[in-house]
């Protein structure tokens, strides 16, 4: 053979079968074979990286691997099924096809049409390829042969705005997410691979700040799932730990963050979800952490809760001292729960001392429950809650009729917030999901944004049923009993008349 041939071939190979060539990070093999707590290859991993660091490249490899079967020596991580379906998704169907469609076939040429065999699947691999009606240039479904040609794989190329009805009935051996999706999308991804025992896999840069899928893998993982950040050092060829291998530098870093708005550095650079326009509560967790003790038998306690259903319930207990000069309250015991029955909701709020202590409820408590026809609240109140008589308002203004302060929300949260500040509102440090909820609650567009806030929401219910039209706690006018706590001498009070 002759030396030019040699050549020739090499690149040819190198235009047309790049995946033998692929050599991959050290973040991204360790992301290939990322492990759950239950020490097994993750049925689910989620990439929660920085911008620009070979996210989208890294994944498409291996979904060029999955399609092909042609796994490499050094490859730990999961193998899909003989004739596999693959489903790959984007933000919409103009960015699926330029980001994932270009990592697996190849890119445009000038007249519109795909450059095959120039991406992760091999030229001669590719059998056949269905286009996408109305996007110009786009592929719907890709056949690939694998396995020589004893088997062919399926790649469905979707964008979120087709919805979950179009992976619906979808079985999927291989998943791919490119951007987090849409929860419901999500859920059907899920559904997919449960005939198949099949993988799911997500790759984001977190713009869209802490979403419900986002706050799933980084707070509550199940034992089956796995998530990894990866941030600009990890492709930081500076970085000793890289062995001299990156596409970025020190200066080059230096640099970039100089170009990038201060509020997003640590979005673009870490994968640091963005927190909307603004944090709720932007105080230190130690500034209002306290270390648990017993309540003293002269404080005042309030429950809260927020109704399950659609999304968690949760109870929240709150102790008032009476004595010190600041007045302060104290979350002790905060907890959230999903699936259950109002029974079982009940016997967890009287496990917090709620068949004597009164508990505050916010206005849907007065939906009528569909099989009883009787109103939620009065369902608790048959299982011995000590519900307010009332659902949560806000407290009214001085001399204003009791119910006229609203439920509005902005309220309850600047007042919370101003006590964190004062020194007047403080949290048991070990109630780490209550830290948690406030660490991701934030707003967006001026709004503040109703994911994973259900602890939020009954801390505001609880605290604001506890202050009088004068922003002072409701004791001050009280016998100093815990059962007389909220029990009004004034008729225009709220509770338990």
């Amino acid at each position: 053979m002759s030396l030019i041939k040699t050549i020739n071939d090499l690149e040819h190979n190198k235009k047309y079968f790049k995946l033998q060539f692929f050599e991959p990070y050290d973040y991204q093999k360790k992301y290939y074979s990322l492990k759950g707590a239950n020490g097994r290859v993750a049925n689910a991993r989620a990439l929660i990286s920085a911008n620009q660091i070979g996210k989208t490249l890294g994944e498409g490899a291996e979904v060029g691997y999955h399609a092909t079967g042609l796994y490499p020596d050094w490859w730990d991580g999961v193998r899909v099924n003989p004739n596999p379906k693959i489903v790959c998704s984007g933000k919409n169907s103009y960015r699926t096809r330029d980001l994932i469609q270009f990592e697996l076939l190849g890119t445009p040429d000038k007249d519109d049409k795909i450059n095959l065999g120039t991406g992760w699947i091999p030229k001669h691999l590719i059998h056949k390829i269905d286009r996408k009606p109305g996007i110009p240039g786009a592929a719907e479904k890709i056949y690939v042969k694998r396995n020589n040609g004893m088997e062919l794989a399926s790649i469905l190329l979707l964008g979120y705005e087709d919805g979950p009805g179009k992976v619906m009935g979808e079985r999927i051996d291989y998943g791919w997410l490119d951007e987090e999706s849409p929860i419901e999308i999500w859920s059907q991804y899920v559904r997919g691979t449960i005939a198949t025992n099949g993988f799911l896999a997500l790759t984001a840069t977190p713009e869209d700040g802490m979403t419900e899928l986002i706050y799933k893998f980084m707070h509550e993982c199940p034992d089956s799932y796995a998530m990894m950040v990866a941030t600009w050092e990890d492709v930081n060829r500076d970085n000793p730990k890289n062995n001299g291998r990156g596409h970025l530098t020190n200066e080059r870093i230096k640099e970039k963050l100089a170009e990038t708005h201060p509020a997003e550095r640590e979005l673009r650079s870490q994968g640091i979800p963005l927190a909307g326009d603004s944090m709720i509560f932007p105080v230190p967790d130690d500034q209002i952490a306290c270390d648990p003790f017993k309540i003293p038998d002269d404080w005042y306690e309030i429950l809260a809760v927020d109704f399950g259903g659609d999304h968690p319930f949760a109870v929240i207990k709150y102790a008032f001292d009476p004595n010190g000069k600041k007045k302060t309250a104290y979350i002790v015991d905060a907890q959230k729960h999903r699936r259950m029955t109002i029974s079982q909701e009940a016997s967890i709020i009287k496990g917090m001392g709620g068949d004597k202590i009164p508990v505050a409820w916010p206005h849907d408590g007065n939906k009528q429950d569909k099989q009883s026809g009787k109103p939620i609240a009065d369902l608790y109140r048959d299982e011995g809650v000590e519900m307010l008589d009332r659902c949560f308002s806000n407290p009214p203004e001085p001399f204003k009729e009791e119910g006229s302060g609203g439920q509005g929300i902005d309220a309850g949260l600047k007042k919370m917030y101003w006590a964190m500040t004062e020194g007047r509102f403080k949290v048991f440090r070990n109630l780490t999901d209550w830290f948690k909820e406030k660490g991701s609650y934030h707003k967006k567009d001026g709004q503040a944004v109703a994911i994973n806030d259900d602890l939020m929401s009954a801390s505001r219910y609880g605290y604001m049923s506890a202050l009088d039209s004068n922003d002072d706690f409701r004791f001050a006018e009280c016998i100093k009993k815990k059962t007389d706590f909220f029990k009004p001498i004034k008729p225009d009070y709220r509770g338990i008349v």
